[in-house]
């Protein structure tokens, strides 16, 4: 016998006439874009892909919530084959709708602005029901987002707009991506990507106590730490990205950041070594992810130490190539060995799976070790702390147990064999199976000694740094 409360919500269910199944289907995984693009959904909804044929459209008008966008859209395609029966068609699909669908079906068309926690949550589950709501939705829609994901709702919206033409021009047949996402799931990793960092650097200026005078960010991609620090209550908010691609969409998030007078919001895309930067103006450096992709390691690090305030912080967030977790998934292009593998060979495997279409397109200089960081801190007069424990980044980047390590390492002998040897002559697969060899001596050998430096050298998936000047 369900209890009170249970069988209450089981009768509202039914009245609604859906289950949450039903608005929140699971989603299929797909091989490519292109296979996308042969949806029913993406051909009818967003016009990719070959013309529908009438078989197909039969099948859209027997799926209610479908049909009932199509209409409400006014889709060109949707009007035009079935012509003065669109109306009958459109409305029916509404009327067979749950209480629930309708009014989710409402949000994401600009209609209804009482959005909750549970209908977004419900919109962003919904492949359908997100790319209308991105397309037609209203200003609720995207402050509900925007303080979901803490970040200015006019930034979400420039945001989702942005990642809807990119999935569009995906299905088109363009761009060589390593992924293949849905647009819910694509579009709104960065949402929580986002939510993540803001947390993290709300955390470590509150609990680290930093100064909140001047914020730089190396690499700061779309610019949306920069949005992060203005929130957070920097009035000097500064960064750089060396990628023109990225830049390009950027120049229309970081205006929005500046959302009180007085702040000086800049973004300049050029080289962090050869920007001319003030000395010792920075309260707050952070780097995430971008030592692999700096011409010279040293030179950053220096740099770094000369734009920090003397009573400033540097956080630095850095995968370890040499943790078991990089060498079976390299974190840019899905593939195992690509850290511990001479550049050059690494290179030849992506360009013969396709990944890069020339060795310039390689996006990593050199991948830094943990001894070598430690070295070029205390060089350049900097004292770092490489935390055991996460800053709030990833659960999973603690130190790994034995038992961890074990499992993972028969996973990139699997996957070594799966995906990378069958691309390479013999010669190639003695030297990548010879670095594999080489690269599980030294992990045994770390764990033999089983010190603190060899446990993050090895262990720790992912390094998060903190850095002062010596001294203060």
């Amino acid at each position: 016998m369900p209890k009170p409360l249970a069988l209450k919500r089981l009768m509202r269910i039914i009245r609604g006439g859906a289950v949450t199944a039903t608005v929140s289907p699971s989603r299929p995984v797909y091989p490519t874009y292109a296979a996308m693009a042969d949806e029913l959904l993406y051909r009818a909804l967003l016009e990719v892909g070959a013309p529908l044929g009438p078989e197909a459209w039969e099948r859209g008008r027997r799926d209610p919530l479908l049909a009932a966008t199509l209409w409400q859209t006014r889709c060109p395609a949707f009007v035009e084959h079935f012509d003065h029966e669109a109306e009958r068609i459109g409305k029916g699909a509404e009327k067979a709708l749950g209480r629930r669908q309708r009014r989710l079906l409402g949000l994401a068309l600009g209609r209804d602005d009482r959005f909750s926690g549970d209908s977004l949550r419900a919109l962003m589950e919904n492949e359908l029901l997100f790319l209308v709501a991105v397309e037609h939705g209203g200003e609720a829609f995207f402050e509900a987002l925007g303080k979901c994901f803490s970040m200015p709702g006019a930034v979400a919206r420039v945001l989702l707009v942005q990642d809807w033409k990119v999935f569009r021009w995906l299905l088109n047949g363009n761009g060589n991506p390593s992924r293949v996402e849905d647009f819910a799931t694509r579009a709104g990793s960065r949402l929580h990507v986002h939510r993540k960092n803001h947390k993290v650097l709300a955390s470590v200026t509150k609990d680290l106590e930093v100064p909140k005078r001047a914020y730089f960010d190396v690499g700061c991609l779309f610019g949306l730490t920069l949005v992060s620090a203005v929130r957070l209550g920097f009035p000097v908010v500064h960064g750089c990205e060396l990628d023109e691609k990225v830049f390009k969409r950027a120049r229309s998030v970081v205006p929005l950041a500046a959302t009180r007078p007085g702040l000086d919001v800049q973004y300049f895309e050029e080289d962090f070594l050869t920007l001319p930067l003030e000395a010792q103006r920075y309260t707050f450096v952070t780097v995430n992810n971008v030592l692999e992709h700096t011409p010279d390691l040293g030179d950053t690090i220096a740099k770094l130490a000369e734009i920090l305030a003397p009573d400033g912080l540097c956080y630095i967030y850095q995968g370890n190539a040499k943790s078991p977790q990089f060498v079976r998934v390299e974190p840019h292009y899905k593939l195992p060995l690509l850290t511990i593998l001479p550049k050059d060979l690494a290179i030849q495997i992506l360009l013969r799976l396709g990944r890069i279409a020339t060795p310039a397109d390689y996006v990593v200089t050199r991948w830094p070790g943990y001894r070598e960081l430690k070295d070029l801190f205390a060089k350049h007069g900097l004292e770092a702390t490489i935390h055991t424990r996460s800053l709030g980044y990833w659960a999973s980047s603690e130190i790994s147990t034995a038992y961890r390590v074990r499992c993972i390492r028969k996973k990139i002998v699997e996957e070594a064999e799966a995906k990378v040897y069958p691309v390479l002559d013999d010669a190639e697969q003695k030297q990548a199976k010879d670095a594999l060899a080489a690269y599980f001596a030294e992990l045994d050998e770390a764990g033999r000694r089983d010190t603190l430096d060899d446990q993050l050298a090895y262990l720790k998936p992912t390094w998060d740094i903190t850095v002062r000047r010596a001294g203060t």
